[in-house]
């Protein structure tokens, strides 16, 4: 059986890998969900060479409501320690579809792995940058959508 976990040069996982998830709001705790899905990330990262002293956990509030979070994410890669950021999903931990752009260039530039879902993204490839930016402003429409449609339907009457 073929291997399909990717090879990680040892030039990044000298490197931190900071794992990057969305929390729901400020006052809410870490749900369960939350919490498997750190879990799942840091199994991942491991499996990938990160050794568990080299990982650390950055959790990021979704939407406007996150850009101070953000700016931390933003700080580790700029920091030039990290080797990777590891996110689930990056539509759910950037603050707007349009800072999607931004965190690409600063990984090409830094030389950094982004890893969505146990998987390296391919930045290396200026031809895959515009679907990515395509996909989270989409990914962001869908949710703003499913959002009011949960508002609607909460109100009484």
């Amino acid at each position: 059986m073929k291997n399909t976990v990717p090879i990680i040069a040892p030039l990044y996982l000298e490197r931190k890998c900071v794992l990057c998830y969305s929390r729901p709001g400020e006052l809410s705790p870490l749900s369960t969900g939350s919490s498997a899905v750190q879990c799942s990330l840091w199994e991942v990262a491991i499996g990938l060479g990160w050794p568990a002293g080299a990982l650390e956990s950055l959790s990021v509030r979704a939407g406007v409501a996150g850009r101070t979070t953000w700016n931390r994410v933003l700080n580790c890669v700029e920091s030039g320690e990290i080797g990777a950021l590891m996110v689930r999903d990056l539509a759910r931990v950037l603050p707007a579809p349009d800072q999607l752009g931004a965190l690409i260039q600063l990984c090409i530039d830094l030389d950094t792995l982004l890893i969505e879902n146990g998987r390296v993204l391919p930045l290396d490839r200026g031809d895959m940058v515009l679907p990515y930016m395509l996909w989270s402003i989409l990914s962001q429409v869908d949710r703003d959508k499913r959002r009011r449609a949960r508002r609607a339907n909460a109100r009484p009457g």
